[in-house]
């Protein structure tokens, strides 16, 4: 139907403009890298710093068999796109051993110069007495489109340094490089390194 074409491709081209115009690239940001990325990450950046091989994360792995993947467009075409968002919640192993919870997305663009794509995510780790709160986020761009990226899955991303973790645990912020083995319906894993 070219009505219903029509309106994906506007709204892909909304979205698309949406998360360009969300990039953070107008706001004063500091000269120090690691205070850059917790400034583009959204958290508190008047607490301490720590250097993201000194995380206590390090290490910590998010598995879930109860996740819920909703593709809200999907284009397969040449020049395609799609938006999709994902639910999870399951156990962690690692550092701060206990459950955690997931939300977040994923999007891609294809063009006639390549394609690009987003990655976000919040997450929420308890451990015993204690609560992690933090995001995981990656963008990128490339011809050919990545293969890690379709309208119903997002990984393997196992490339170190394509996705960023960031989270703050009592008043400071760490950070360092996360991967991804799948998200998919029914199915997720995930390890915040070193």
């Amino acid at each position: 139907m070219p009505t219903t074409r029509f309106a994906h491709r506007c709204a892909a081209l909304l979205i698309g403009a949406f998360l360009a115009g969300c990039s953070g690239a107008s706001q004063l940001t500091p000269s120090n890298p690691m205070q850059q990325s917790i400034v583009r990450s959204g958290l508190n950046t008047d607490a301490g710093y720590a250097k993201p091989d000194n995380s206590p994360l390090s290490g910590e792995v998010f598995s879930a068999s109860n996740v819920t993947v909703t593709t809200k467009l999907c284009e397969r075409r040449r020049r395609g796109f799609a938006s999709v968002s994902f639910s999870s919640n399951g156990k962690t192993r690692g550092p701060y051993q206990g459950s955690f919870a997931a939300h977040g997305s994923w999007s891609w663009k294809e063009t006639i110069f390549g394609g690009s794509w987003n990655f976000f995510e919040k997450f929420k780790v308890t451990s015993g007495t204690h609560t992690v709160f933090g995001k995981i986020g990656g963008s990128g761009s490339a011809p050919p489109l990545p293969p890690f990226v379709t309208c119903t899955t997002f990984g393997p991303v196992p490339k170190r340094g394509t996705l960023m973790y960031h989270s703050q645990i009592d008043g400071i912020h760490y950070s360092g490089p996360a991967t991804v083995r799948i998200i998919e319906s029914g199915s997720l894993g995930e390890m915040l390194r070193r």
